[in-house]
């Protein structure tokens, strides 16, 4: 490999060549853009140690010109470390060049599982150079910046995860440790060096902070209907494969004269994710496409973008294309022939031996890529489409970080609170390693109960928060997770009824927020639960500052009183942390992060168990105290709907506050006609398990009743197959609830049904 070209020895990247030379493991980190890639390529282009490179997926090994872990080190997807530990795992053909390896750099690290580290671990203790050493003795280079794309973890998995390892990053394997590993961070931004402002957006994006101005200014480059000019190329990342594809379908559909398609030619052993393009490419002239090959005479790079002029038979009578490169310079680019490699070592000596080759034009449509198969690139002029929202740890940042300067930038939509995604657990792990205050704070112990499962692009919610402080301050709160209870009724003997008028999270924060201004949060399962509450304040439009807490488990006194840790309330549970502290006399670490005391806040509210609603925050200057509340309940009571409990305790809280405090269209509610709604062949939707006579009343059973009064059940509110919802309780805030209230759909309680049957 020849040597970079252009290369800037900072200080940073000589103290890490220094380390890599000496031999010394490491995990080379920093933002995107500080030449992680180019400081790899010059050691590899100056070493004399036998090296190898590998990365998490097929994309990242092709950047690299290197194979995929499971490649090098023939793991299958259903291998476990139990297989690579024991004795019928062998890495066959490769088993020589691991032998004689004596670097291995994984690009790409942030994507690697920890179960992976640890079964590549495993294979080199037993078949490296030094066998029974750790990673057979091995030089082990991680290369990667783990506040981009993260591992990727099936929902059939999760649960060996949540049981094996702390987190699924390889940080957490058994395999990884500091002191093996030292982390090395590179600082100085290269690829927006000419432009500071764009740097400043993407720290604060880079840790899901992007605060005030700065998101205002990054929202000024967005442009819903953008259309590059002609001439210019820009590329569209896309947070799916399928607005990907659509748009490059769309585009060459636009282009005049038919298609033509050229068919890659494979020969040999090539698996399928080692194949470098498409084995059919469908192309126009004034296609744009990128280019996948480094040409021999440097014309063109691997990435490099341009238009197609003309597609023609070249010499051979193989198909060509006449491409303008986004530099303007045109060029003819002919078939491409890839090698299909594998490592094998003579004398001591790692070479690469071909076993198959795929033969094609090397480009594919680049309108628009995912954002996933965009690392590594650098662009001048790109398009960012958001349309479905993010929904991996990173996306928003590695989609930004790829231009260059915001002059170039465009964005199909508003950048959301919601779209900045940031795995807690990966900010605690960095945070190891970063200089930290002395300050002594003290503790505010966090309970959040929560309902809901976590997915791609929705986390649990938060039924019930409270703060308890050992100089006896407690502070607690219903919230609204505007969504169905599931099992909070017998989790936390919460009902409908309670989170009815309850704020949402946004509308309770400034009183959160004051209860731990200036302190340590100590929680259980810590990480976790600041998480779910930046996530979903998120979701709602709110960017807050969310510090590192304290993990409540890992404190000497974490077992003082298990049994109140499941008690059916929030505050209980704070009380048990707290009071288990006091006791043991514990105090919080003076190097801990805590919550900066918050400005003057906006107006918020809260409703404790006791069913007290108390105002929070700033009052409004127009408004008084009472007037205040008052608003702010009435708010709630618009997103629910009228039942008589609702009713009677908005009028007492409107005569103790002498304010109005129902919604105007609840001032004379019509009485509910359930002839007219269950009339025959009604169509009704169910939704929710009922409660009657001391027992539950499933869906199905609903349905048989409905049927036997001559009703038509059907499966989902719509607006034009379903004439009216019952639900288990009124005021639920279901998907199915929300139709209803979408298309104006009668909502029935349950027991009003029951009733109406009878």
């Amino acid at each position: 490999m020849n040597r970079p070209a252009n290369i800037e020895l900072t200080e940073e990247f000589t103290a890490a060549l220094d380390l890599l030379a000496a031999g010394h493991s490491m995990f080379l980190t920093g933002k995107a853009g500080t030449g992680k890639s180019t400081l790899i390529r010059h050691f590899m282009a100056t070493t004399e140690r036998e090296t190898l490179v590998v990365a998490p997926t097929g994309i990242a090994a092709l950047n690299v010109g290197g194979y995929t872990i499971h490649q090098l080190f023939r793991f299958h997807t259903t291998t476990t470390l139990s297989d690579v530990m024991g004795g019928d795992y062998y890495p066959t053909r490769f088993a020589a060049a691991l032998r004689s390896v004596g670097t291995l750099i994984v690009d790409e690290a942030s994507m690697v599982r920890a179960d992976l580290f640890d079964m590549m671990n495993a294979a080199l203790t037993r078949f490296g150079p030094k066998p029974g050493e750790p990673f057979g003795g091995v030089q082990i280079v991680l290369v990667g910046d783990l506040f981009q794309l993260a591992p990727v973890v099936t929902t059939h998995e999760e649960w060996y995860f949540r049981d094996t390892y702390d987190t699924p990053y390889f940080f957490s394997s058994r395999s990884y440790t500091p002191e093996r590993f030292p982390l090395v961070q590179l600082t100085k931004v290269f690829r927006q060096i000419g432009d500071p402002e764009l740097t400043r957006i993407l720290n604060t994006v880079r840790e899901g902070q992007l605060l005030g101005d700065a998101r205002a200014h990054l929202n000024t480059r967005t442009a819903p209907d953008f259309e590059p000019p002609v001439g210019e190329f820009w590329l569209t990342l896309c947070t799916t494969n399928k607005l990907a594809d659509s748009r490059n379908r769309r585009m060459l559909d636009q282009l005049p004269g038919d298609e033509l398609h050229s068919h890659a030619m494979v020969s040999g052993e090539v698996e399928r994710q080692a194949m470098p393009v498409d084995t059919e490419l469908a192309l126009k002239p004034g296609a744009q496409v990128m280019l996948l090959s480094n040409d021999p005479s440097r014309r063109w790079v691997n990435g490099s973008i341009g238009q197609v002029r003309s597609i023609y038979l070249d010499d051979d009578g193989e198909l060509a294309a006449q491409v303008a490169l986004h530099t303007g310079r045109v060029v003819d680019v002919g078939q491409h022939t890839w090698e299909v490699t594998e490592p094998v070592a003579e004398a001591g000596h790692i070479s690469h031996r071909v076993v198959g080759t795929v033969r094609q034009l090397p480009m594919r449509l680049s309108w628009a890529i995912t954002i996933h198969k965009s690392q590594g690139q650098t662009v001048d002029h790109l398009v960012v489409d958001l349309s479905g929202g993010t929904f991996a740890y990173g996306q928003l940042y590695v989609a930004l970080s790829r231009c260059t300067s915001m002059d170039g930038l465009v964005l199909r939509r508003d950048v959301l609170a919601k779209d900045l995604k940031v795995d807690q657990r990966v900010r605690r792990f960095l945070r190891q390693h970063a200089r930290r205050s002395s300050t002594s704070v003290a503790p505010a112990f966090l309970s959040a109960l929560m309902v809901g499962e976590a997915g791609d692009r929705y986390r649990p919610r938060p039924v019930e928060i409270a703060v308890a402080t050992e100089d006896g301050t407690e502070f607690s709160t219903l919230i609204n997770p505007q969504r169905d209870l599931g099992s909070a009724r017998t989790d936390y003997d919460i009902s409908v009824a309670d989170i009815q008028l309850a704020p949402t999270l946004p509308e309770a924060w400034p009183g959160i927020a004051r209860a731990l201004a200036g302190r340590a949060v100590v929680a259980a399962r810590c990480d976790e639960t600041l998480e779910y509450l930046d996530f979903e304040l998120k979701r709602l439009g709110v960017l807050v500052v969310v510090p590192m807490g304290i993990e409540f488990r890992s404190l000497p006194f974490a077992v003082e009183n298990p049994q109140a840790m499941t008690s059916h309330d929030a505050l209980s549970r704070a009380r048990a942390m707290r009071d288990s502290a006091v006791t043991r006399g514990w105090s919080v670490p003076g190097d801990a992060d805590f919550f900066e005391a918050e400005p003057a806040m906006e107006s918020g509210y809260t409703l404790g168990r006791d069913r007290a609603f108390r105002l929070v925050g700033t009052q409004p200057p127009e408004l008084g105290h009472d007037a205040a509340l008052a608003a702010h309940v009435r708010r709630a009571a618009e997103r629910s709907m009228p039942s008589p409990p609702l009713l009677a305790e908005l009028d007492g809280l409107g005569t103790e506050l002498s304010e109005d405090v129902l919604p105007p269209e609840w001032e004379d509610p019509e009485a509910t006609d359930l002839d007219g709604i269950f009339f025959p062949g009604a169509r009704v939707c169910f939704t929710g398990t009922v409660l009657h006579d001391g027992r539950e009343l499933s869906r199905e059973s609903m349905e048989r009743r409905a049927r036997g009064a001559g009703l038509a059940p059907v499966a989902n509110v719509t607006k034009t197959k379903c004439d009216a919802l019952v639900v288990a309780e009124l005021g639920t805030q279901s998907n199915k609830s929300k139709a209803a209230l979408k298309w104006g759909k009668p909502v029935v309680a349950a027991a009003d049904f029951l009733d109406w049957l009878r």
